[in-house]
């Protein structure tokens, strides 16, 4: 690891932001357990919720990195968020 990898890595520690995304963890709807909300990136309408909506872009293109058993690339994910923190 580069000297400049450890001080960026270092830099997300102090901010205090992670992004924490379960690609094959399948909800229709939000849920929370002890603080953390599970947010699915489309519900079962199709559509992004509110929270998500700024970070969609970017949590498509992760997703596109991954497929199904079929082969076929992911359109969703469960996101888990904390409601304070964003």
């Amino acid at each position: 690891m580069k000297l400049e990898d450890l001080e960026a890595a270092a830099r997300v520690e102090r901010e205090q932001h992670l992004v924490v995304f379960l690609p094959f963890l399948r909800l229709k709807t939000a849920c929370a357990v002890a603080g953390v909300e599970f947010v699915p990136l489309r519900d079962a309408d199709d559509k992004v919720p509110e929270v998500l909506k700024t970070a969609r872009e970017a949590i498509d293109k992760i997703l596109s990195g991954y497929i199904d058993r079929h082969g076929k690339p992911l359109q969703n994910c469960v996101v888990a968020t904390i409601p304070e923190r964003g």
